[in-house]
């Protein structure tokens, strides 16, 4: 029975969830692929510009060829439909070739009944493999690298070792990365012909941090970022692979010079209905000006106006003498020095749990945690002086009121001349000591605004606060810290009494003034 073109996208849909029921979730797992849902897939295949006559389309990780269904299903759609689709798609499983053969043969039969010529090449390959031989021209002896107009990918989420076959292949290619899903990406920019197009789901992780750098340089200098697509809802995208990763999709242009706009849209979930669209200016989604191309997913005006704001401010934690790092004390390393109360011979120790309220509370006996460490010569490389510190919890999670929690520590709380600071914990501190105390407290009460933890989740998806991320945050002046310091007094908690502050000292704008209140 001849099958209806509209009928391609539920056909590949049935034997994905055929096939995710037999799979191994372990070696899914080590594997690090995950089945592309019929609903992401169309979403992805909708956000392509429209066709040339002869679509050369690429599907790296094709697993049963979902992304592949998907965009053919959107080229036949057109009113104009392409004369030749040349699909090819990788897949290292064995197990899923005969699958992937079937739907290019499912995509054939649809395309011929418009008239529409579709060769599929189903290989059983490594993709860096074969990728890094296009690329360099190995395969046909020099010949050039193959090039594609058309790229769609759902990569595997796996890191990969610094000493591995899979990273020296990079290399020779000019890409530094340390995972599989940023590889797979970076690799297509090169096989991207000029004025080609690419859309890609992936974790959000790439968006900051130094790991990504490198790769956030290469693709932002050699591609035009057009759409991006966010997900209210972490685990939804991949559900039926218990997927927690919160993932975007995005699409971009190989061009060097970036569009004007860029457009932001939101969904529930993979299969939900998209909430808001917006475009946004490129500039407040990528500074021209950042050398680390931090992207900030911004998704309306409002957003779009915090980043300029906050873009806009002078310092850096450099310029004011300031620095950050993690809490030096790992408990289960130190756990012959850890101590339930304070003694004689223990000092502080700082968990989360004590700086929960914007300020500190120790000791806080009968917890599950210790509230002292052994001061001894081998925990003094764990200790830092008594002073004044800001205090940031690393951990937090998308779902949680707040991604930045900021607290106090001041000189003259602790009944010690040394404390120490857990590991799931960042700390500000001056030269590894504590701040001035005016400094000190402007710094914890900016940290807790509300316009600076709603900047702050526009580009880290990550589910916790890196010290990496708080290094790249633009601060106001040391006087105006100050100045915001003491008009907030002791109020630090009071969110209403900070975000007022910090707009009428800092901020200045009532659309900012607005997005905090």
């Amino acid at each position: 029975m001849e099958m209806a073109a509209g009928s391609l996208l539920e056909v590949a849909e049935r034997r994905r969830r055929t096939t995710v029921g037999k799979l191994d979730r372990k070696q899914q797992a080590e594997m690090g692929q995950f089945f592309t849902p019929s609903s992401v897939a169309a979403l992805m295949a909708d956000m392509f510009g429209r066709s040339s006559k002869n679509v050369r389309l690429l599907d790296p990780g094709a697993g049963i060829g979902s992304l592949t269904a998907a965009m053919l299903q959107r080229l036949l759609n057109e009113k104009r439909t392409p004369e030749l689709v040349e699909a090819t798609a990788i897949e290292a499983e064995p197990s899923l070739l005969p699958l992937l053969s079937q739907v290019h043969a499912d995509c054939a039969e649809a395309a011929k009944r418009q008239q529409t010529r579709f060769v599929g090449d189903a290989r059983r390959a490594d993709f860096i493999t074969t990728a890094v031989n296009w690329i360099q021209g190995a395969e046909w002896g020099g010949a050039p690298a193959e090039r594609f107009n058309r790229i769609i990918l759902n990569p595997p989420y796996r890191k990969i070792r610094s000493d591995s076959d899979e990273r020296r292949q990079l290399r020779s290619v000019g890409i530094e990365t340390s995972n599989l899903y940023s590889a797979f990406v970076a690799l297509c920019v090169k096989l991207l012909e000029p004025a080609g197009e690419m859309v890609a789901i992936t974790p959000r992780s790439f968006c900051n941090g130094p790991y990504f750098k490198s790769f956030r340089r290469m693709l932002m200098n050699d591609c035009a970022l057009m759409h991006v697509h966010l997900f209210e809802a972490r685990n939804e995208a991949f559900k039926d692979d218990s997927v927690l990763q919160e993932n975007v999709v995005y699409h971009v242009k190989k061009r060097k010079q970036p569009y004007k706009t860029v457009k932001v849209s939101v969904s529930q979930s993979g299969n939900g209905p998209t909430i808001s669209t917006h475009s946004v200016s490129s500039a407040s989604v990528v500074n021209p000006v950042d050398s680390d191309k931090i992207i900030h997913l911004v998704t309306s005006a409002k957003e779009a106006a915090t980043a300029e704001t906050i873009g806009a401010l002078p310092c850096s934690l450099a310029t004011l003498g300031v620095e950050v790092s993690t809490g030096r004390v790992v408990d289960f390393r130190a756990k012959t020095s850890l101590r339930a109360d304070p003694g004689k011979d223990t000092v502080p120790l700082i968990y989360p749990m004590h700086v929960n309220t914007g300020r500190l509370i120790w000791p806080q006996p009968g917890g599950r945690k210790a509230n002292a460490i052994v001061e001894r010569p081998e925990t003094s490389d764990l200790l830092v002086p008594s002073g004044n510190y800001v205090l940031v919890r690393r951990f937090s999670s998308k779902e949680e009121r707040r991604r930045i929690y900021a607290s106090l520590v001041e000189v003259g709380e602790l009944p010690a001349d040394k404390v120490g600071i857990e590991n799931h914990l960042n700390y500000f501190h001056a030269g590894g000591r504590g701040l001035e105390p005016a400094l000190a407290r402007g710094l914890a009460v900016f940290l807790n605004t509300t316009v600076i933890d709603s900047f702050f989740r526009q580009f880290s998806g990550h589910t916790q606060v890196n010290a990496t991320d708080l290094r790249i945050l633009r601060f106001p002046a040391a006087e105006q810290l100050e100045k915001l310091g003491r008009a907030v007094g002791g109020s630090i908690a009071d969110q209403r009494a900070v975000d007022e502050a910090a707009n009428d000292l800092i901020f200045h704008s009532s659309s900012i003034g607005k997005a905090s209140a």
